[in-house]
C-alpha cells in the first residue's frame, strides 16, 4: 500500500494464490486504490520463465475479472524490479554482462 502521493509504500498483508481474488475483492472494497502493482519475475537475461507465464496467466484473470467489477477505474502494471531492468539496458548497450551460474 503507497501514500497518497505515490512515494513510499508499505507491506499490506501477504495472502495465499487461492486466496487472492476474495482478498482484492475486500480491499478494493474498503481502500481509495487506483493502481495495482504486480512483480513481473522475468529472468536476469530478460527471457520468460515458467514462473513468469504463470504471473501472466494470473494478472490476466484477475485484471478482467475486476474489470467486470470495477469497470476501468483501476490500472493494472506488471512491474519489473529497477535493479533488473537498468541491468538488461547495460547489456542491450554493451556495457556489462550478466553472469550465469554454473551448474552444481
Amino acid at each position: 500500500m503507497s501514500d497518497g502521493a505515490g512515494i513510499t509504500c508499505r507491506p499490506y498483508e501477504t495472502v495465499k494464490l487461492e486466496q487472492l481474488q476474495s482478498f482484492l475483492q475486500r480491499v478494493l472494497s474498503q481502500e481509495p486504490i487506483n493502481t495495482i502493482v504486480v512483480g513481473h519475475p522475468i529472468t536476469m537475461g530478460g527471457g520468460v520463465s515458467e514462473q513468469t507465464k504463470r504471473v501472466e496467466v494470473i494478472f490476466d484473470q484477475l485484471k478482467k475479472a475486476f474489470e467486470a467489477s470495477f469497470g476501468s477505474s483501476i490500472k493494472w502494471v506488471l512491474w519489473m524490479s529497477v535493479k533488473l531492468k537498468r541491468a538488461l539496458q547495460h547489456k542491450a548497450n554493451g556495457s556489462c554482462k550478466i553472469a550465469k551460474r554454473k551448474a552444481t
